[in-house]
């Protein structure tokens, strides 16, 4: 919900399927949030997350605690 953000275009964007697709606004749509850049803090979150994640993966796998590849 709300106004027009990167986030809102991405969602609509990736809820089409293909060229064919049409996405309609309904609400009038400013074409420099398009053009906007992300937010630095958000960024380096991700970033920060992203690290973490890594970590986190290698520790599951080094204890033998990852099973998602595992045959049953």
């Amino acid at each position: 919900t709300g106004g027009s953000s990167l986030f809102n275009l991405y969602v609509a964007l990736s809820r089409s399927s293909g060229q064919s697709t049409m996405i309609r606004l309904l609400r009038n749509f400013d074409g420099k949030v398009s053009q906007a850049g992300h937010c630095q803090e958000l960024l380096a979150e991700n970033n920060r997350l992203d690290n973490s994640n890594e970590i986190t993966l290698h520790e599951w796998r080094c204890t033998g605690r990852d099973t998602r590849n595992v045959q049953r």
